[in-house]
């Protein structure tokens, strides 16, 4: 598992080899390593999920990372390229490193990629999310995956899991 320590320490040093290679690349992290670099410290995660540019220059760099910090080859991966949809309008910015752009998801993008899939292991951070947001109702959650998927995307099991998250309750606190 990799914590936020470790999540920096890796992103600093593909920072470094990509600019020793005079390579300006860009990294949007959303899941698991989001969380833990933005919103929750204490989050620890398998990968890192995120989109890259330039793809084969960040990846070649990542492999070398991989070897050197004794990381799993795919502790940086692309493979939710496939969930996302849209800009996220709103995404922090939490390092700024030269030879990389550290880009993370915002709260309300990672809330509807996460309450898209409906993991079990992702409600944590559903719940976490949620909080930030201040969202106290299935509706008010529901309107933020509206605002990234269409209606025809989310599945029963979103609004299952979001009722009960509150409780059943059309206002419950999500705590």
């Amino acid at each position: 598992m990799l914590n936020r320590e470790q999540i920096v320490r890796a992103l600093t040093r593909l920072a470094a080899v990509l600019e020793a290679r005079g390579v300006q690349g860009e990294v949007y992290l959303v899941g698991g390593a989001a969380i833990a670099l933005a919103y929750d410290a204490r989050r620890a995660t398998r990968d890192v999920n995120a989109v890259f540019a330039p793809n084969q220059a960040v990846y070649e760099a990542a492999q070398v990372v991989a070897e050197e910090l004794h990381l799993p080859e795919n502790w940086l991966n692309n493979a939710v390229k496939l969930y996302l949809r849209g800009e996220d309008p709103e995404p922090l910015q939490p390092l700024d490193l030269p030879g990389l752009r550290v880009l993370v998801a915002s709260p309300r993008y990672l809330l509807a990629l996460k309450l898209l899939a409906s993991r079990r292991e992702d409600e944590q951070d559903i719940r976490m999310l949620l909080n930030l947001l201040q969202i106290q109702s299935v509706d008010e959650a529901l309107a933020v995956v509206l605002q990234v998927y269409p209606e025809g995307q989310i599945l029963p099991k979103t609004r299952f899991m979001l009722e009960e998250i509150f409780g059943g309750q059309p206002h419950a606190n999500a705590d």
